[in-house]
């Protein structure tokens, strides 16, 4: 499915790329030129050298990355490998894995093999004289990881931009950059502390205290000579700590208020850790452009807000919301939005996936939480107040992720198989809407299943399916974990036979389970492979047991089958 950019993406998308060009031309005069360093710690004289081959491993690896995924999306079997999953049951990929491990590789070894021995030479034998050669090697450690530091900064603060040409062009799927941008702050917080520690041994293995050093050289009160580096260094660490840790997947979920506000500090940490040494601006500046872009696209939108349509308060708790807007006109199957409720809070914005788009509206579906203060539940409350006066206004930023697979390569498919759990409908929504309009030009169509597991009954009056219930061109199961030991089924009148189908179950089916019913026979006496895509979202456990059931099917009917397995889940 090729849906053409629009003339926004196109500008925006340039100028996201044109950030990278443009950061080279600013490090280029920064470079060894005190008048335009405002930092503590300037980058002058022999080392220059050095972080110029940082700079060409950065740039030559952000490069590498950009073929490798381009040429996946023209040659099927690197798209294949660079999709594969590690290990049943996870839904971390070797591209994911690959290109993380690249990084490390670059960041802890590469770059400290080629910083080591100008530092170490640096110093040289009057400072082992002076003190020891261990003292040599803890000081050598602190500069070489410093400059280790800064460059993993600046693959950390690529990943996070939704407006970005990566986005754009490249068409990475969001996900797999939030999974780095997590797994890279980490280790930049590891690599933080390694730091931390090396000066801590360097420098207070001394007869001066903790605190001299910290402050050493304030006494002359000289910004750009040294003396507030390591103070700045020191304060910047713990912002880093609080940063990160709240940025666990606990805290994330339970206590989604803290990580949000927290995360501002971002901004704190940015200029502690430039004002701290001058490097680190060298590798963040094609990622803060790249931000700033983001957050002035963000920002804008903010200023034009759209109206509510209309609000279903689902039987089954799930509420659907329809708003009257152009914005997601080129919206894509698998793709969300940002949301933002002004009546609810002015600052928080959360992610819904889109169930249906059009030229002037969009609907989503969401769930309120348990916890009376959290957004969901203040949204419901709120809509649900609103009704006899309007729903009021809505602000959406986006859409922002990539297209699912199934819907871009997957036309070939002969069963399009989704395993949806909760609010993991609303995607597989968008999807089935976009394969039946395909079914209409081909001369065999795709068999379509959704098997969707709530934790709430009335399923089956979800007024997303009604269409599917009624005419059959889609087969459901719809399963109700509520009271699963309950052995209840429910009937259902559809218009495609006239009779009464069972489509409502009690308890999770397994996807496995699922497979041997509705695409077991379509293998048997099958002269061609039958081609099968499965499209798995909802809770970490539906997610991990449905990857390795797709993985079972897939392995005892590889003879007669070809299944090919997309997932989404809710562990980040």
């Amino acid at each position: 499915m090729h849906i053409p950019y629009t003339p926004a993406q196109w500008l925006f998308g340039a100028v996201s790329l044109a950030s990278f060009p443009a950061s080279l031309v600013v490090v280029y005069y920064m470079m060894d030129n005190r008048s335009w360093c405002l930092s503590d710690h300037c980058v002058t004289g022999a080392v220059a050298p050095q972080i110029r081959i940082s700079l060409a491993v950065f740039y030559g690896f952000l490069a590498f990355t950009a073929t490798v995924i381009l040429a996946s999306k023209q040659v099927p079997g690197i798209r294949r490998i660079l999709g594969k999953r590690i290990y049943p049951g996870t839904t971390i990929s070797f591209g994911e894995l690959g290109w993380l491990l690249g990084v490390l590789i670059i960041c802890c070894i590469g770059l400290p093999a080629t910083y080591w021995r100008y530092w170490w030479d640096r110093r040289g034998d009057k400072f082992i004289q002076q003190y020891s050669w261990i003292r040599l090697v803890h000081h050598t450690f602190m500069m070489v990881s410093g400059d280790c530091v800064a460059v993993l900064m600046g693959f950390l603060y690529i990943l996070p931009s939704k407006n970005s040409f990566f986005a754009t062009f490249l068409d990475i799927p969001y996900t797999s950059m939030v999974r780095m941008h997590i797994w890279i702050g980490f280790g930049n917080l590891a690599l933080a502390f390694s730091h931390f520690v090396a000066y801590l041994l360097s420098y207070n293995l001394t007869k001066d205290g903790i605190m001299s050093n910290l402050f050493r050289g304030a006494e002359s009160r000289t910004w750009g000579k040294g003396g507030y580096y390591l103070l700045i260094g020191f304060a910047a660490f713990w912002v880093l700590v609080i940063i990160v840790g709240s940025s666990l997947a606990i805290v994330r979920r339970k206590f989604y208020n803290i990580f949000f506000y927290t995360h501002f500090l971002t901004y704190v940490y940015t200029v502690m850790v430039y004002l701290h040494a001058q490097s680190m601006a060298y590798f963040l500046m094609p990622g803060l452009f790249m931000c700033i872009i983001d957050v002035g696209i963000r920002t804008f939108a903010t200023f034009y807000q759209d109206k509510i349509a209309n609000v279903v308060f689902e039987e089954s708790g799930y509420i659907t919301v329809t708003v009257a807007t152009t914005k997601a006109n080129t919206a894509k199957p698998g793709q969300f939005m940002r949301v933002n409720l002004p009546s609810v809070s002015r600052f928080e914005y959360h992610p819904w996936s889109i169930a249906y788009s059009d030229a002037k509206t969009v609907t989503f579906m969401f769930a309120p939480s348990v916890k009376a203060s959290e957004w969901s539940t203040l949204a419901a409350n709120w809509l649900q107040s609103s009704q006899q006066d309007g729903f009021g206004s809505i602000v959406l930023q986006g859409p922002y992720g990539k297209a699912m697979d199934m819907v871009v390569y997957g036309k070939s498919n002969n069963v399009a198989v989704f395993y949806v759990g909760g609010t993991g409908l609303a995607a597989s929504i968008a999807a089935i809407h976009k394969i039946l309009e395909d079914n209409k030009t081909k001369d065999i169509p795709t068999k379509v299943v959704l098997c969707w597991s709530s934790r709430s009954g009335g399923t089956s009056n979800m007024s997303l399916i009604q269409e599917w219930i009624k005419t059959g061109r889609v087969v459901l199961e719809l399963r109700e974990t509520a009271g699963a030991d309950q052995d209840k089924s429910e009937q259902v009148v559809t218009q495609l036979d006239g009779e009464k189908s069972e489509i409502v179950f009690s308890g999770r089916a397994s996807l496995e389970s699922v497979l041997e019913k509705h695409v077991k026979p379509m293998l048997v006496g099958s002269e061609m492979l039958v081609r099968v895509g499965v499209f798995i979202c909802g809770p970490a456990g539906l997610t991990r047991d449905g990857l390795r059931d797709a993985d079972s099917f897939a392995k005892e009917n590889k003879s007669a089958s070809v299944v090919e397995v997309e997932a989404e889940s809710y562990e980040l």
